[in-house]
């Protein structure tokens, strides 16, 4: 978020249902599969145009909502989370004490407008994290993103979000081909996504599904990075520790949706 951008005000106090105009915007965006625009909003809620842009653009300074260059509204990701009952101290507890476990770098990882996000990231004690930085169309070449995407509803949904991305070559073993990738999808353990090599030659990525989500686009990946010739070796106890640390998540995760209206 343009932290220059000017200051937005709160929605009037004296306006009528004030609160639940801002809710209702909030559900619409929430319950889309795709970025909408402004007119589209508007009908959903039965609001005028101007009246949602300017709660579009308190929800959208205060992180809630997310602006794309063809001028369409998206939820963020990471805000599901606070309006539900996520405790986002309870998820860096979890993540710290991953990285103390493994002495590996860990994140949280979503897709939002039909890119990968990552949050919550905690690097390695050394400071290092391969996750740091990565291409938000990085989808095809990374652990997080063939877990994000094996969630998705159909092949067709999957190959309408590689025809949007593209499917950019990164290092040599990157798959750039949409049924080779929904093969590795297929041979993948259900339950553990990796990528080695396929976005950094050096590293390799894992990930396990930390929230299936309620909606298309909105479920959460946890995801950790190793050197690709310590891979084979650290496999089997990142995997454990993984799953461990998704057990933990599970209370403080908390819903993906927002309160009803």
């Amino acid at each position: 978020m343009d932290q220059a951008r000017k200051s937005v005000p709160e929605p009037r106090a004296g306006e009528l249902s004030t609160v639940d105009k801002t809710l209702a915007i909030y559900a619409v965006l929430s319950g889309s599969k795709t970025a909408l625009y402004l007119r589209d909003i508007g009908n959903r809620c039965g609001l005028p145009q101007r009246t949602v842009q300017r709660h579009l653009d308190f929800l959208e300074q205060r992180g809630f909502a997310l602006r794309t260059g063809a001028g369409r509204y998206l939820l963020n990701p990471a805000a599901r989370l606070p309006l539900g009952s996520a405790d986002h101290a309870g998820i860096d507890k979890v993540l710290k004490d991953f990285v103390k476990r493994t002495g590996r770098d860990v994140a949280l990882a979503t897709l939002s407008g039909g890119q990968l996000v990552i949050t919550h990231l905690h690097p390695s004690p050394k400071g290092e994290s391969l996750l740091e930085g990565i291409h938000p169309r990085a989808i095809h070449a990374t652990g997080s993103g063939k877990c994000l995407l094996a969630q998705l509803p159909s092949t067709e949904e999957r190959r309408r979000l590689m025809i949007l991305n593209g499917m950019q070559r990164f290092t040599d073993r990157t798959i750039t081909d949409f049924e080779k990738l929904e093969a590795n999808l297929r041979a993948q353990d259900s339950e553990l996504w990796s990528a080695e090599g396929e976005y950094c030659e050096t590293g390799a990525c894992l990930a396990v599904l930390a929230h299936p989500g309620s909606t298309y686009g909105d479920s959460i990946a946890l995801t950790t990075s190793v050197q690709a010739s310590e891979f084979a070796q650290a496999k089997a106890d990142l995997t454990a520790n993984l799953h461990r640390a998704v057990a933990l998540l599970q209370p403080v995760v908390g819903p993906l949706l927002p309160p009803p209206i």
